[in-house]
């Protein structure tokens, strides 16, 4: 996981702590306003802890015996104090946002701690800030339709042997099967190619979700956007519309998602800038996962003579072909 999200988390939980502390002393005040002799408790409360603490690490039973009833003494009076001005006991407590790890992130268990359920909640909650499809979440393998796809064959239209619905199955199932071995070192990237409408970016939001519910780091970002923001990083013109994504965002993301290839503006430079993303993405999953998902509506054919022969054979080597096919599914309810 990124270094800047566990910051932010760290962050997140130490406002927390202190929204905790801070809601806790205005309680306070209104009830000691309230019950003036509840401060007075409180305080008696407080040294008389501290003393008892004390006579039991000096051995000394008799004082501890006697602080033990004044302090059982004072609880009672505070308790019925309480309850006399209907005030519930809890609204002199800490009141965390998770009462399993009192807002640090972490239980311990014997010597060891672990990420409290919560953690991985703020961490899950981050990893949306970068992925940014439209109703996202809606996006899941449970709600990908496959009846949505033709159970007939026909070639002429559509290119393959097999119907439209057979063809997406077994997309269904490499894509599904991505996200369940995406830790697996043996596992390719993944291009997914086909017409405008055939559910592409849909795939994207399976794919993305199931991930990021797993906890692994998504950036999703278009072909043209991306291009753009690496060459103004190249030439130093950072402006508000990219400020928020550097180069080093898309090499080391864990699932790199890159929406719509073909439909950026093509230099050398930017071939070149291209390739590097590709070798350097290959050369960190050699450690660690760093996958690239790519969607676009060229052809194999069209991305060989696009991006040189270099680009289209590394793809052709690293990658799994996904053709999706089908009729325009875009304003079909899936």
């Amino acid at each position: 996981m990124p270094e800047n999200i566990d910051k932010e988390i760290s962050l997140i939980y130490e406002k927390r702590r202190y929204d905790a502390l801070y809601s806790l002393e205005k309680r306070k005040a209104l009830i000691y306003g309230k019950i003036p002799e509840i401060e007075s408790l409180d305080y008696s409360i407080k040294t008389s802890g501290i003393a008892l603490g004390r006579a039991v690490m000096a051995e000394n039973k008799q004082d501890a015996a006697k602080l033990k009833r004044k302090l059982d003494e004072l609880k009672e009076r505070k308790s019925v104090l309480l309850k006399q001005n209907s005030i519930d006991e809890s609204e002199l407590s800490l009141k965390y946002f998770c009462d399993k790890c009192k807002d640090t992130g972490f239980i311990k268990t014997g010597a060891n701690s672990v990420k409290c359920s919560c953690y991985r909640t703020l961490v899950i909650e981050n990893l949306y800030k970068n992925f940014t499809l439209d109703s996202n979440k809606k996006m899941t393998f449970e709600k990908f339709n496959i009846n949505l796809y033709p159970d007939r064959i026909d070639k002429a239209k559509y290119g393959e042997d097999i119907s439209p619905r057979e063809k997406m199955l077994k997309n269904y199932n490499i894509c599904y099967d991505f996200t369940e071995n995406f830790y697996d070192p043996a596992i390719k990237n993944i291009l997914i190619y086909g017409a405008a409408g055939v559910g592409k970016t849909f795939m994207c939001g399976c794919i993305a979700n199931a991930l990021i519910n797993k906890g692994v780091p998504v950036l999703y970002i278009s072909s043209a956007d991306m291009f753009n923001i690496i060459t103004a990083y190249r030439m130093g013109k950072i402006d508000d519309t990219n400020e928020k994504y550097e180069i080093y965002d898309f090499i080391n993301t864990e699932l790199l998602i890159i929406d719509d290839l073909g439909t950026e503006s093509l230099t050398e430079s930017r071939l070149s800038e291209f390739l590097e993303i590709l070798n350097k993405k290959k050369e960190r999953n050699e450690t660690r996962p760093c996958h690239i998902l790519i969607t676009t509506n060229l052809t194999p054919r069209e991305i060989f003579k696009r991006y040189s022969e270099r680009i289209g054979s590394r793809i052709t080597s690293e990658y799994i072909w996904c053709k999706f096919i089908g009729d325009d599914i875009r304003n079909l309810d899936i």
